[in-house]
């Protein structure tokens, strides 16, 4: 399993006293009477705000200004503009608004009913179960350290932030573009391939009932323009599309979906187990030969792990609105459960203090929780649901055959067309409100990337609209690039899957790349005080990440079956290729214009990274 992360804020690797523990041993040095001395005692953050900011010397108006940041946004936003930007953005989303937006974007459960199929021929029943265990502990370790990462960094530019900061100094205009392109191409065609899942889910069901209709792809590319323009402009059910329309319900929209992915796995889970017309043995489940790729075992199972990686993608969503996350005040005591009920006075003022010091980082715990739970809602629906599948199918030929495997296995163990389609009713309309999430993170990434000049035509889009309140113009190209991007279906379905591959491959390597550098560099002088620390353990996750996503990385770009032939070649690689000369080609252009983030090295307190 994972190695189980640490929630005191310590500095790394020191055996020393928690933060925690430094500030209450602070708070126990008798106060004095001479305000010099009392200042002296001061934690150094407030002893900075004192220099940077000329706050009064007087403790009791230290102690008011004090207070006065933990009840609004200023800490916040300080912390933000110590990393070079100026907050632009309300913070609307709450905690659970921010969970909803990760998970609805990962959704393993239906995400992984949408390429079950491809481990069944990789390796039978045996692939789909044990292919996604192991897929979740190499995910569950890749996202552990990056959350620590945005613990440290909270940007809503993510993983190009993070690696311009802990990049070499020669480096990091480099990195940092490269990675975010990477970072932005991976969005926007996972949010293609979001939209896809529909268009192929509709096409799919009609075709369930009418067997001898086979969609054209002209009529599934128009199903896929129509899920784009209800996800983004056009009201539902009399209700006002979130994106333009009605930014502010965006949050609300991202719970609801979070609740309707979690009460559509148990009611679906339970249908299937409660109306199942026979149970294979578990002996079905571990047989091994099952599979038809006509790869052997050792290979197949690599080729599986690295499929059921799909059930996992985009774990960085909430991330990408680090800058929309407030700090509520009225959880914090629930956030840091591990500081005592009573606490004693500092010599500046009362236990609102404490909450300040351990609220500064508590942004980037908002980011590693939502981050963490995405995994561990993930697993705890998408494995439960592999075993119900895998228990209940008859026939695995008719499964693969099937334009709709999903359709096909919920049939074979329900035996009713009424139940299934009650069922993929519920699925497609989880595909549908995820969009929402997706059409968010890919915007928020774009704009984010504008804004260091790290796209063409930057100033335009990094504009943020004052009447909706986000930035409309960088959403409104990723729609458009995800309108385009559809075209390519029309002329080969390969060449679409192959660059969606590639594109979730390109992702997967930008979680690596800033952890593979902080762990070169030492992880004491890339990362900062933080409220999610790994300590020791959070080598292993740096160390393993990049070497996970390369092995994996090069078993994705194999064949998916033998023998090889030009119908079933795996692109995947000339993808890549390609995709990395065009951003070449932007570096040779945009890229001199590409500033990066503008620093406050002393106060992010990472001078070792300058």
């Amino acid at each position: 399993m994972a190695p189980s992360p640490s929630l005191e804020a310590e500095d790394d690797d020191s055996s020393g006293p928690s933060e925690t523990e430094a500030l209450l041993n602070e708070t126990r040095t008798p106060a004095s009477d001479d305000p010099s001395e009392t200042m002296t005692s001061l934690p150094s953050s407030a002893g900075r705000l004192k220099r940077d900011n000329g706050l009064p010397e007087s403790p009791v108006e230290v102690e008011v200004v004090l207070e006065s940041l933990t009840e609004g946004e200023d800490a916040d936003n300080a912390q933000l503009k110590a990393q070079g930007h100026e907050a632009a953005l309300e913070r609307r989303f709450s905690p659970l608004a921010a969970l909803g937006l990760g998970f609805s974007i990962t959704n393993s459960w239906v995400g992984y009913l949408s390429n079950f199929g491809q481990n069944m021929i990789y390796g039978g029943p045996q692939s789909v179960v044990f292919g996604l265990l192991v897929a979740t502990i190499v995910q569950w370790i890749i996202t552990l350290g990056l959350s620590e990462v945005a613990s440290a960094f909270p940007s809503a530019g993510g993983q190009y932030h993070f690696t311009y900061i802990v990049a070499p100094t020669p480096h990091k205009k480099f990195a940092a573009f490269t990675v975010g392109w990477m970072t932005l191409l991976g969005w926007w065609v996972i949010t293609c391939s979001g939209v896809s899942l529909c268009a192929i889910s509709v096409s799919g069901m009609i075709q369930f009932w009418h067997p001898s209709y086979e969609a054209e792809r002209w009529q599934t590319y128009l199903i896929y323009l129509a899920t784009i323009l209800l996800t983004g402009t056009v009201p539902v059910s009399g209700d006002p599309a979130p994106l333009f329309l009605s930014p502010k319900s965006v949050p609300k929209i991202t719970q609801a979906t979070l609740f309707l992915s979690v009460s559509g796995f148990l009611v679906i889970f339970c249908m299937l187990l409660g109306l199942k017309k026979r149970t294979q043995p578990g002996s079905f489940i571990t047989q091994k030969g099952l599979g038809t790729s006509g790869w052997g075992d050792g290979m197949a199972w690599m080729l599986g792990i690295g499929n059921a990686l799909y059930a996992y993608g985009g774990t960085d969503g909430a991330i990408h609105i680090a800058e929309e996350i407030p700090r509520p005040s009225k959880n914090i005591p629930k956030a840091i459960a591990k500081v005592p009920e009573r606490l004693p006075t500092l010599a500046i003022g009362s236990p609102q203090n404490l909450q300040r010091r351990l609220r500064e980082p508590f942004l980037g715990k908002l980011e590693r929780l939502e981050t963490n739970l995405t995994m561990l809602i993930g697993f705890s629906t998408a494995f439960p649901m592999s075993l119900a599948l895998m228990f209940g199918i008859r026939d695995i030929n008719a499964v693969l055959d099937s334009s709709l495997p999903s359709a096909e296995i919920f049939y074979q163990i329900t035996g009713s067309k009424g139940i299934v389609t009650f069922m993929m009713s519920w699925v497609i309309l989880v595909y549908y409100f995820s969009l929402t999430s997706q059409w968010v993170t890919a915007g928020r990434m774009t704009w984010a990337f504008a804004r260091d000049h790290g796209i063409p035509f930057s100033t335009f889009f990094s504009l943020v609209s004052p009447s909706r309140d986000f930035p409309v113009r960088a959403t409104v190209l990723s729609i458009a690039f995800c309108a385009l991007y559809g075209l390519l279906y029309l002329a080969s379905t390969t060449a679409f899957n192959s660059i969606v591959t590639g594109a979730v491959l390109y992702l997967s390597i930008t979680y690596a790349v800033p952890q593979g550098i902080i762990a070169t560099r030492g992880r004491a002088t890339a990362l900062p005080r933080r409220a999610f620390n790994l300590g020791p353990a959070g080598y292993i996750c740096n160390v393993l990440a990049p070497l996970l996503v390369t092995v994996l990385g090069t078993f994705i770009c194999f064949p998916p079956q033998r023998p090889v032939s030009v119908a079933n070649m795996n692109y995947t690689p000339v993808i890549l290729v390609g995709l990395f000369a065009v951003i070449l080609g932007f570096w040779g252009t945009v890229g001199r214009r590409f500033e990066g983030p503008r620093i406050d090295w002393e106060g992010l307190r990472v001078e070792g990274c300058k």
